[in-house]
């Protein structure tokens, strides 16, 4: 070993240790904005009435029982012992995942591709600082279960491959089954790329692979039995979600787009380092098959996924990537200097990105707004113009929120039906009275009052302001 080596190894590890540390202390040191409090709200329903509930009260969408709950349900089940913990200790959630993952792509890399353990621990520091991993596990949110059940998935079913073990294999079923119920990108991927790679592999290398077939059939049929079915209405609501996408693009600016080979890139540049695996030259061995076919895959799918942000596929090859290039560390010097430069433009990648998460806290003039109504013990349907949806205020507050919670009528109800159409006024004004609005809560910084002025309510109801702030005016539907 090379003293270079370890001063590498050395270098990485301070490196991901002031990406924690910066984190802690100034992105997830307040409460953001997100759909964090919608998984915590969930939670604590799960943990008040011992079940996973069928619809959320707290989200009305038009329906007496609420918004449908469609959400893979693992990650609040796993929430509901804690979540009356703090926020800000729970924020950090997914960062135990993170050390899950890392831990995961260590003994991997050790154990079955190996690695010595130098390479090993390079490999899972890698990990830790890829940009896109650090973006995404600086909330709380399910990506980071579902990818490590996906890891778990690929390496299990390629310690099948490897030796034949059926034990392996039903391990992997499991990974794959748990993985359904974690987070639902991860699922397109995996229904989207793995017949590909099972094509792939026996056009150009003879490789029959069909038992990724059969894993993932198999773990669906396991999916369907846990839950008693009820796993056909996530699927179904997350095909009817990829429909509204496929029909009118992002959720965002409603537009088709081909991932940007840049911002690919940005998210983890450690792709770079793939023209090794590329080379046809190179003769891949059995360990390695299933990694590099999903990485493929998922770069592809990046590339051409037009129906919403494509780059967030990216952040499942994250540790795929570390193990593919855990062999190949400390390979030359040229190698160890360009994982230096490299490890060095992510850091800094990082935390240029993280000096941006302030913009997403959630500022005073909410959390002032939201003490108000609790303090006036306020409970009733509201409406907040002009974002709709505010899963802060579900956390918060005991209001019902006008607006859907996830899934399908996130885009359905909340962007195509409530947000297209709020200024028009004859729509809103027809909308507040059919649906027995009590509140609105009005940012007057996007959305001005005077357009509350224009809306006909008929003589016998009119707002009047309960609270007001620089940021924020609740007005109550008062019925004269």
């Amino acid at each position: 070993m090379h003293n270079f080596d370890l001063y590498l190894v050395i270098t990485f590890a301070i490196l991901a240790t002031i990406i924690v540390a910066y984190r802690i202390r100034y992105v997830t040191n307040k409460p953001a904005s997100g759909d964090a409090f919608t998984y915590l709200r969930v939670a604590k329903e799960i943990a008040k009435h011992k079940r996973i509930p069928s619809h959320l009260s707290f989200y009305w969408t038009g329906t007496d029982n609420g918004d449908k709950f469609t959400l893979p349900p693992l990650l609040m089940i796993l929430l509901s012992p804690f979540s009356n913990l703090p926020y800000k200790l729970l924020i950090h959630f997914s960062f135990v995942f993170d050390i899950l993952i890392s831990i995961t792509v260590y003994l991997a890399a050790y154990h079955i591709f190996q690695c010595t353990a130098l390479q090993a621990l390079l490999a899972s520091l890698i990990y830790l600082i890829t940009p896109i991993n650090c973006f995404i596990s600086a909330s709380l949110t399910p990506r980071p279960l579902g990818l490590f059940f996906f890891l778990l998935f690929c390496i299990f079913l390629t310690l099948f491959l490897v030796h034949g073990n059926i034990l392996f294999f039903l391990l992997g079923t499991t990974s794959l089954s748990l993985l359904l119920l974690s987070q639902r990108m991860i699922t397109q991927i995996i229904f989207i790329v793995s017949p590909f790679i099972v094509i792939y592999f026996y056009l150009f290398f003879n490789h029959n692979l069909l038992f990724l077939i059969y894993s993932i059939l198999f773990g669906v049929l396991i999916t369907l039995l846990f839950t008693w079915g009820r796993y056909v209405a996530i699927i179904s609501d997350h095909i009817n979600r990829i429909k509204l996408h496929a029909k009118h693009g992002d959720q965002t600016k409603f537009k088709k787009r081909f991932g940007n080979p840049l911002q690919i890139v940005k998210a983890n540049p450690w792709l770079l380092f793939l023209i090794i695996f590329l080379n046809p030259d190179r003769s891949l061995d059995d360990s390695s098959y299933i990694i590099i076919g999903y990485i493929i895959g998922i770069i592809v799918l990046a590339g051409i996924w037009i129906f919403g942000n494509s780059v967030n596929h990216i952040y499942f090859s994250a540790p795929l990537v570390s193990l593919a290039l855990s062999n190949n560390l400390f390979s030359s010097s040229q190698m160890n200097l360009s994982v230096f430069v490299v490890g060095f433009i992510c850091f800094v990648i990082i935390i240029r990105e993280y000096k941006t998460f302030g913009q997403k806290h959630i500022n005073q003039y909410w959390l002032e707004c939201f003490d108000f109504i609790n303090k006036n013990n306020i409970h009733g349907r509201i409406m907040v113009l002009p974002n709709i949806s505010c899963p802060p205020l579900i956390y918060y507050t005991q209001l019902d929120l006008i607006a859907a919670g996830h899934g399908s009528n996130a885009m359905a109800f909340n962007r195509l039906t409530l947000q297209k159409n709020m200024s028009d006024v004859h729509f809103l004004s027809d909308f507040i009275l059919k649906n027995n609005l009590d509140y609105l809560l009005v940012e007057t910084k996007n959305y001005p009052l005077s357009n509350i002025k224009k809306l006909n309510l008929s003589g016998d109801n009119d707002f009047k302001t309960l609270f007001r702030n620089e940021s924020l005016t609740l007005l109550s539907l008062e019925h004269k």
